[in-house]
């Protein structure tokens, strides 16, 4: 028995050295068949190989290992285009590349960078965290973006750019921001932070901007421009605020900022580079106070459409992708006082923009946990609640929905912080006159106008915390709804 496994060993060994120059081989035609746009899969050319193993013994056993070695030829020459990080579950990358025309966009998440990216034939691929230092050292040739920040989210073959860098100039430019007399805090150090640098300094550089400074608010110093994060409170006169870091990135989410920014009372910029949420909780703090924002899907966009100029030579309107694909991700939420037309509403909005539609009464009536019911079994309003934060809970990851949840979810911090994480949220501002005139006794805490006006003192104070705007039941309600939740 030695004997044999000592010829096994041997033949392991000879077996392994000829897949590596199978897959190497494997690895050319594919960039060939990329370069000439011809099919991956070659079906009668399989069938011609495990039609050879016919003449064998072991001929089931050999076409079975034949079949998995099919399967990892296509997918090293599948990728034309993709993504390659660490780990990569809630990207939104292939979303928006599919909107460009690109539907072979693979994700590839991976523990060593260089081994995978050299296995592979691509013709570019988009690098995220961890790697874009890594992918500046893997390139022979680097362009003028990723040598001015040493930073690489693009590769073509083994030419590096960095398309945040272009990217964020995109954004500033078109936002009119020329840096002049500003004083620019940036949360982080890292990549992201570097290219922020250098978009700051070249936009600044083309406006002639002077009297500018940049300080980075860091968890320990690492440059004369660092600032620690506990001494914060020392850069409350900042102008723009940016957050380079990952802070609350989904699945990790926040309740709050890294820190208040409750007495910066001279921002004119918020931009946070997350966009899984949508809404974090910087962005929610900056909006309530007034501060325009810039959001980090609005980055992703414009970065992957400088990406796709570069890989396929395609232009791509940025800035006019970004507003068709933010209806697909982004919920509008609609609250009010129980009888405001809520329902009706977010059914004409399902109707008006063919998106779903989440009403939680409908739900929650149809699982058995509606109000009436749980009263008639005895429970209280308090489980009801419980119910409902379940659900929003249950939803906290739907994108591009209506969702119309009861007028008291509002009492509920906890599902409200949920629901905001992806969505507008619309006040349906409707006047009492109106809501009274609608009392059928139907709603179980609403059996009177004296009920009704109870209800409004407790909550319309929060309809209005937690509303980014409020409508009207008005001609036109509709479209203002759109244009203000997408434009």
């Amino acid at each position: 028995m030695n004997d044999d496994r000592k010829r096994i060993d041997i033949l392991d060994h000879e077996i392994m050295d000829k897949l590596e120059e199978r897959f190497r081989i494997v690895k050319r035609i594919g960039e060939y068949k990329q370069k000439h746009q011809l099919p991956i899969h070659h079906p009668i050319r399989e069938q011609e190989i495990l039609q050879k193993a016919c003449l064998y013994d072991y001929h089931e056993e050999i076409q079975a290992v034949y079949q998995t070695i099919f399967n990892s030829s296509r997918q090293l020459q599948a990728c034309s285009y993709g993504l390659i990080g660490k780990s990569l579950p809630y990207t939104l990358s292939p979303m928006i590349y599919q909107a460009m025309g690109i539907d072979r966009y693979q994700i590839i998440e991976t523990d060593h960078f260089r081994k995978t990216v050299e296995k592979i034939a691509y013709q570019g691929l988009n690098v995220t965290i961890p790697y874009k230092e890594e992918a500046y050292h893997f390139c022979d040739e680097l362009d003028e973006s990723s040598q001015k920040t040493k930073v690489v989210n693009t590769l073509i073959g083994k030419k590096g750019y960095n398309t945040d860098y272009m990217a964020l100039m995109d954004i500033f430019t078109s936002k009119t921001i020329t840096f002049h007399h500003e004083k620019i805090v940036i949360i982080g150090n890292g990549a992201t932070a570097r290219s922020m640098d250098a978009a700051i300094h070249e936009v600044a550089k083309r406006n002639l901007a002077t009297n500018y400074s940049i300080t980075h608010v860091v968890r320990s110093l690492k440059g004369p421009l660092d600032v620690l994060l506990d001494k914060v409170d020392s850069l409350k006169d900042a102008t723009i605020l940016i957050n380079a870091t990952s802070y609350g990135t989904s699945p990790n989410y926040e309740n709050e900022p890294l820190f208040s920014i409750d007495s910066w009372e001279q921002l004119k910029w918020v931009l946070d580079v997350v966009y899984n949420p949508l809404n974090t909780p910087l962005l929610q703090k900056a909006r309530k106070k007034g501060i325009p924002t810039i959001n980090g899907f609005q980055l992703l966009v414009l970065q992957a459409s400088r990406s796709a100029q570069l890989m396929m030579g395609k232009s791509v309107d940025g800035e006019a992708l970004y507003h068709k694909l933010l209806p697909d991700i982004q919920n509008i939420v609609l609250i009010g006082m129980p009888y405001s037309g809520k329902s009706y509403l977010g059914r004409e909005l399902k109707k008006a923009y063919n998106r779903p539609l989440y009403d939680f009464d409908e739900i929650l009536k149809d699982r058995g946990q509606d109000l009436p019911t749980l009263l008639s079994q005895g429970a209280s309003i308090d489980d009801f609640r419980t119910f409902e934060k379940v659900l929003a809970l249950e939803l906290a990851d739907i994108r591009g929905a209506i969702l119309v949840p009861g007028g008291g979810i509002v009492l509920s911090p906890e599902s409200m912080r949920v629901l905001k994480r992806n969505a507008i949220i619309v006040y349906l501002e409707t006047p009492m006159a109106t809501l009274i005139e609608r009392i059928d006794g139907t709603r179980p805490l609403v059996k009177s106008s004296k009920d009704l006006d109870h209800l409004a003192q407790e909550r319309i104070t929060y309809y209005e915390r937690y509303a980014d705007f409020s409508v009207q039941e008005e001609e036109g309600v509709i479209n203002k709804i759109y244009e203000n939740c997408y434009h």
